[in-house]
């Protein structure tokens, strides 16, 4: 039950939190807060941090507006993120362990790369049961990933990049989604998802009109992509692939169905490699050229 606003620092405008050591923030609210470098509120080295019904709302920091979790973990449950603003990570940039349940953020930005998340090179994060909405980066309206990432049961709304609208996933980087919801995310490249030379499984999940230029919902560049009973309808590209466009990479869509979506060339599928399609239904879908 605290309030912290307009507090400053290089590193942790807050909190700074180092090894083995355990720090609960439980129905606190945070604005305004800086960093110049890194964590506006909390820098997390080597130790326990869990957030609990908090609100974070415009945060600064170069990298991770509230949380850097440099080699710790960070756990964050039922909380609110709004208008928090960095270059890259605008909410939490993780470098280790990180579990995000319950959560809601909206019109969070970063200038770079993860409007919400940045996940660094072997760290792990996973998103249960969160909302997101309205935020925004150049690479990953929501999450750039270059680890592993895990997202369940959560809701992605109008969020937006140049590349990636929700998801930018790096050269290696492993992205599983299950069961979750993707409606009016928009980009120039991978309306929900840009593929970057990794690997991502999407499964039970619901995409609607998401658009980009190309690639309505996936980019899949050089990579791998498999998806299973999932829908997508009414999505579009101004370009290529109302859905999929697949460059140099491999395309497996499994118990899917297609509906109303299009494309000036392949109002579903724009494939340059290889694509694989069993137990699928394609139904009003359209383009200008190559149906």
């Amino acid at each position: 039950n605290s309030n912290f606003n307009c507090n400053n620092a290089t590193v942790g405008g807050i909190n700074y939190n180092q090894n083995g050591a355990t720090l609960t923030i439980r129905n606190s609210n945070f604005t305004s807060n800086t960093a110049e470098d890194s964590g506006a509120i909390n820098y997390n080295s080597y130790g326990n941090l869990t957030i609990y019904t908090s609100s974070f709302s415009h945060n600064t920091a170069m990298y991770g507006a509230v949380n850097y979790n440099n080699n710790g973990i960070t756990t964050i449950d039922n909380s609110n993120f709004t208008n928090n603003n960095a270059t890259d990570g605008a909410v939490n940039y993780n470098k280790a362990n990180m579990t995000i349940t319950n959560s809601n953020f909206n019109t969070n930005k970063a200038s770079a790369n993860g409007g919400v998340n940045y996940n660094y090179a072997n760290a792990t994060l996973a998103i249960v049961s969160s909302n997101f909405t309205s935020n925004n980066a150049k690479r990953g309206g929501v999450n750039l990933n270059n680890g592993t990432l895990t997202i369940t049961t959560s809701n992605f709304n109008n969020n937006n990049a140049s590349s990636g609208g929700v998801n930018y996933n790096y050269a290696n980087a492993t992205l599983t989604i299950n069961i979750s919801s993707f409606t009016s995310n928009t980009a120039t490249s991978g309306g929900v998802n840009y593929n970057n030379k990794g690997n991502i499984t999407i499964d039970t999940s619901i995409f609607t009109l998401n658009n980009a230029k190309s690639g309505g919902v996936n980019y899949n560049y050089g990579s791998n992509l498999t998806i299973n009973n999932s829908g997508f309808t009414n999505n579009s590209a101004d370009a290529n692939g109302g859905v999929n466009y697949n460059q140099n990479s491999n395309l497996i869509i499994v118990s899917s169905n297609f509906t109303s979506n299009n494309a000036v060339y392949g109002g579903v599928n724009y494939n340059r490699n290889n694509l694989t399609i069993e137990n699928s239904n394609f139904i009003t879908n359209k383009a200008v050229c190559g149906g």
